[in-house]
């Protein structure tokens, strides 16, 4: 039997040479699938808090920032800042790196801000310019830098408001807003006039007014109307809940007082008229306390 030619033989093997090489680099359009590595998650803002909740206008506002790292790598360097996004040009509150945190490593950095009154929303942001090339998204692509950043809301009072619904009236502020008129004295009509040696007593504090009469050194004694708060109203939904007259006593007839005219509830006008009276050689001294309330946050003189 004869041996097959050379011309028969390449033949045969050059369909099968351009099978194996065609298997080894088929055109792109043959080729399967690249099996790309799939996107992944490297940081996420897990909470962002401001404290204290309520605050007014110039005080110290402390916001912290929480970042894990979700990656199963240390990341040498993660740059986080804190800012008021709504304040067109505003300088961030803080801005810095941490460096070298470990894999799943939750660690926080916070700042300190002094805001105007108002509304304000604050945001927290880890890797704020995406250096760390975490996906930013696309169509139908996951966006794993949406759980970066996170937003708290404040409402700032302004420097007078009271951080409650209720309060105690401060004589000091009340009379600086009715300027000067919210407390005054006069002699009862038909009184006789002030003996020797008698003194008044008319003492503001934060929240309460201690006045009287002092004739321990008279030999005449002496009576007086105490006006209060006249000229004074209540601001910004504030009004009346209840008086306190804790001293008053006009059973004794060597010293005492009454009301002549109290402020009702549900008012805006906290007018108080007492009459006081003391004998030669005595005094009689009262407090009294408004009770106030409103809505929360407001400013009920200004």
């Amino acid at each position: 039997m004869k041996g097959i030619s050379p011309f028969l033989s390449a033949a045969l093997l050059t369909p099968l040479l351009s099978g194996a090489a065609f298997a080894a680099n088929p055109p792109k359009e043959f080729r399967p699938p690249e099996k790309r590595p799939l996107p992944v998650d490297i940081l996420q803002a897990t909470a962002f808090e401001a404290q204290p909740s309520a605050v007014r206008a110039g005080e110290p506002l402390k916001l912290t920032l929480t970042i894990r790292n979700v990656s199963n790598t240390v990341l040498a360097a993660v740059p986080w800042a804190i800012e008021e996004p709504a304040l067109p040009g505003s300088v961030p509150c803080g801005r810095g790196t941490r460096a070298n945190v470990a894999a799943n490593e939750t660690f926080q950095v916070s700042c300190t801000a002094r805001p105007a009154a108002g509304r304000r929303t604050f945001r927290g942001v880890a890797d704020p310019d995406g250096t760390l090339g975490e996906p930013a998204g696309g169509p139908g692509a996951l966006n794993f830098r949406l759980n970066n950043s996170r937003e708290v809301a404040v409402t700032v009072m302004t420097p007078g408001a009271i951080a409650a619904t209720e309060a105690w009236l401060d004589p000091q502020r009340a009379r600086h807003a009715a300027q000067g008129l919210a407390m005054v004295m006069s002699s009862r009509s038909g009184a006789p006039p002030r003996g020797p040696g008698c003194s008044l007593v008319l003492e503001p504090g934060t929240d309460h007014i201690r006045f009287g009469v002092d004739c321990r050194k008279s030999p005449q004694g002496d009576r007086l109307n105490f006006l209060l708060y006249r000229g004074f109203d209540l601001k910004n939904g504030w009004m009346v809940d209840h008086v306190e007259t804790p001293d008053l006593n006009s059973a004794s007839p060597d010293r005492g007082s009454r009301i002549n005219v109290a402020p009702a509830p549900g008012s805006t006008r906290p007018y108080t008229e007492i009459h006081s009276y003391a004998v030669p050689f005595n005094f009689k001294f009262d407090v009294v306390k408004i009770k106030i309330r409103g809505p929360f946050g407001t400013d009920p003189y200004e």
